[in-house]
């Protein structure tokens, strides 16, 4: 049940209305931002909410199932505030978010909240647009929870279940020493076996991405490295990167033989697979 002040009750009901709507954005990294479709700034409980993003929101009706709720922002790119780099660089992945409406005549009549959840997919709309989803509260009902039994392993390398230092598999200050494009580069000073980044991780340190991070899918000889999806910025040569080496997911080549680890495997490489199941009796 939602309340509100008498107020705002009383602002809900008149024939004339003065309501604006606003919406309060939290990133991940704790960096806060205020929107608002009303035709000038807002500043309530210490934050200003823009009025010249341009910033509004799709209709969102309310049920009493549990199936979850969406509502699309739509807003324009603004260079001081939502960036296409920061968006394609993932900055705004997760982000939550608080739909509410306030009375911009009487900003000390309240709030009139209207939702709450996270950000979801984020769309470029070009040429300076962009559409966010938002996912209400519903969606942590259709979260998976607990663990898959599978022969894969389930953990990410170096967390509380692996326990795998991964300071010894970790390479700082690594150089580019050719590139391809902003997907495939090399690294002459990495002279690991193929494969050994293979699955692991690249966090950029200088250049263009500095800060940004992207999975690795390949690495072959002369430290030659395919990431899994282009980098936003251009990659040039001297440009310096961290990168960990790749955990391929199986008990014996790699808990085992890579990483010393076998005690902590969270897979169940001795499972019989569909297979096994699906073979007709006897046989």
């Amino acid at each position: 049940m939602k309340t509100v002040s008498g107020a705002m009750l009383g602002y809900l009901q008149a024939e004339t209305q003065t309501l604006n709507t606003c919406v309060l954005i939290t990133r991940t990294d704790a960096t806060v931002f205020g929107f608002t479709d009303a035709d000038e700034n807002l500043v309530i409980g210490g934050v200003t909410y823009a009025a010249s993003t341009g910033a509004f929101g799709s209709s969102s009706p309310t049920t009493a199932a549990l199936n979850v709720d969406t509502l699309e922002i739509v807003g324009a790119l603004n260079a001081t505030a939502i960036t296409e780099a920061d968006l394609m660089s993932g900055k705004w992945d997760g982000a939550s978010i608080r739909v509410f409406m306030v009375n911009r005549n009487d900003l000390s009549a309240g709030t009139y909240e209207m939702r709450a959840g996270w950000l979801g997919q984020v769309t470029l709309q070009p040429p300076i647009g962009f559409t966010a989803e938002m996912r209400g509260l519903a969606q942590l009902l259709q979260q998976p929870v607990g663990r898959s039994v599978m022969p894969l392993c389930d953990r990410d390398l170096g967390d509380a279940g692996c326990t795998v230092n991964l300071a010894p598999f970790t390479f700082a200050g690594v150089a580019v020493t050719a590139v391809t494009s902003t997907q495939q580069f090399s690294a002459s000073a990495l002279t690991q076996a193929a494969g050994y980044f293979a699955n692991g991780k690249l966090t950029w340190q200088t250049g263009a991405n500095a800060g940004r991070a992207m999975d690795i899918v390949g690495f072959g000889a002369g430290g030659a490295i395919v990431l899994q999806l282009p980098m936003l910025s251009v990659v040039n040569v001297g440009d310096t990167f961290t990168i960990i080496a790749g955990c391929p997911k199986t008990f014996q080549a790699g808990c085992v033989t890579k990483f010393a680890n076998g005690a902590n495997f969270g897979g169940f490489p001795y499972v019989p697979g569909t297979d096994k199941a699906m073979r007709p009796g006897g046989v």
